[in-house]
């Protein structure tokens, strides 16, 4: 492929010419941390005040407080250093599921052996810029990993050797500077969800077991079993070597679908056709059943906004006429966490239609039913308003780092020619995405 002019091809792909490509050992210095004799000197990490970090406090983002702390007797008397603010933290161990999470340092802070540290010369490499770019190429850390080790872990020498494309520094600011602000947004919204949430839970808890009432309901509830007042059937597969067993347009719910979905379910990944629906132990099940998950992902909860057919992990309920089908699904939802502890434990590694129907729950009439559902689908909307503008922003902070960290578009204050179509401000290049 024909390169644009002004650009250069190098180890990390298509950059601009006058962007360099080195490797972080070119542009910093790296150390890892360690963990003071924690048995012999626990006084080390009484009324600690110095942060100690470990692989659960990165964030891939700033770091704003750990979970643990040292004295400066630790930092004294043990193989520990103190880092400065701005150092770029890597996890080192844990596998896939942690190796190259990242985070920075906005204060003076120790460090595990986990991780390691990098201290970039701030007169060739930003810490924020090098943050937003091991974050944008965190799959490279799988290549390296898994090539000789059977524990996918790296080293201090894989880190050195990350390579890295290189902008001038100014550039470099601008572009840490409108990811940063980027990532801020995402963390309010995620404050946000996190509060929604916990409005959510505790308006179930008070809701559905009778502690509050609304307006002016009262009476006596029943306690019945769920069995007594729905009927459930599970699904079923059909042979997967069978092509004309499937896509023909018949929804099937499997429990990815339920776990990427939300509360309601319309389309799927797959569908089954007539003859692949006859030939297994699927059912049609009609609009407004409430889907449960019996495998893997215990208590997982959605409700069917068609008709739906479901594999055997899924138990399709179907409310009588005496229990409403929202009030139904949040009093799921409000167990989700009991149910899934079961499976941690060991002492229900699945559910089944009897353990299901064995359920108890606390009955109020319809009305009461169908006025407590609209309180709590109310703040659900509003969760899922929070959660759609999250996911916006963060499209929009793929999209700004696939161009910024690689030169597609340029980035600079006022340090270029203003009148040039690669060359925008932050403000600008935010707005413009954001229009999209």
């Amino acid at each position: 492929m024909e390169l644009k002019p002004g650009y250069k091809q190098t180890e990390v792909g298509v950059i601009p010419e006058d962007w360099d490509c080195v490797h972080i050992g070119d542009v910093a210095e790296t150390s890892s941390g360690a963990t003071p004799p924690r048995a012999k000197h626990q006084e080390y990490f009484e009324s600690g005040t110095i942060p100690w970090v470990k692989t659960l406090d990165l964030n891939n983002s700033s770091i704003l407080e750990t979970d643990e702390c040292v004295t400066s007797s630790a930092l004294q008397q043990t193989s520990l250093r103190l880092y400065p603010r701005g150092s770029v933290l890597v996890a080192m161990y844990g596998g896939f599921n942690q190796i190259g999470r990242t985070g920075m340092l906005t204060k003076e802070a120790t460090i595990n052996q986990a991780l390691t540290a990098i201290r970039p010369d701030q007169s060739r490499l930003s810490s924020r810029f090098l943050l937003s770019y091991l974050n944008f190429r965190v799959e490279y850390w799988k290549s390296v990993a898994s090539s000789s080790r059977k524990d996918p872990n790296i080293t201090g020498r894989d880190v050195r050797e990350f390579p890295i494309a290189l902008p001038p520094l100014r550039e470099q600011e601008a572009a840490g500077e409108a990811l940063q602000d980027i990532e801020d947004q995402i963390l309010m919204l995620d404050e946000l969800i996190e509060k929604k949430t916990e409005i959510k839970q505790a308006a179930m808890q008070e809701l559905l077991t009778g502690k509050r009432r609304l307006g002016v309901f009262e009476g006596e509830w029943a306690q019945v079993s769920l069995g007594s007042v729905a009927a459930m059937n599970s699904g079923g597969t059909p042979p997967t070597g069978r092509d004309d067993f499937y896509g023909g347009g018949i929804p099937w719910v499997s429990i990815s679908d339920m776990t990427t979905s939300g509360r309601f379910i319309s389309e799927t990944e797959r569908t089954l056709s007539d003859l692949g629906l006859a030939n297994c132990a699927a059912k049609r099940f009609p609009a407004g059943t409430i889907l449960y998950a019996m495998y893997a992902s215990l208590g997982e909860c959605s409700i069917a906004a068609c008709e739906v057919t479901t594999s055997q992990a899924i138990l399709g309920i179907r409310p009588s006429p005496s229990l409403a089908s929202d009030y139904l699904y949040y009093y799921l939802c409000s167990i989700h966490d009991m149910v899934k502890q079961m499976g941690q434990l060991g002492t229900q590694s699945n559910l089944n239609k009897k353990i299901v129907q064995g359920f108890t729950l606390k009955l109020p009439k319809k009305s009461e039913q169908l006025a407590i559902a609209r309180v709590l689908c109310e703040i659900d909307q509003e969760l899922d308003a929070v959660k759609s503008m999250a996911k916006k922003i963060r499209n929009m902070k793929t999209g700004m780092m696939q161009n910024l960290l690689s030169g597609k578009i340029r980035l600079s204050k006022k340090l270029h020619d203003p009148a040039s179509e690669d060359l925008i401000t932050a403000d600008n290049f935010r707005s413009r995405e954001e229009r999209k």
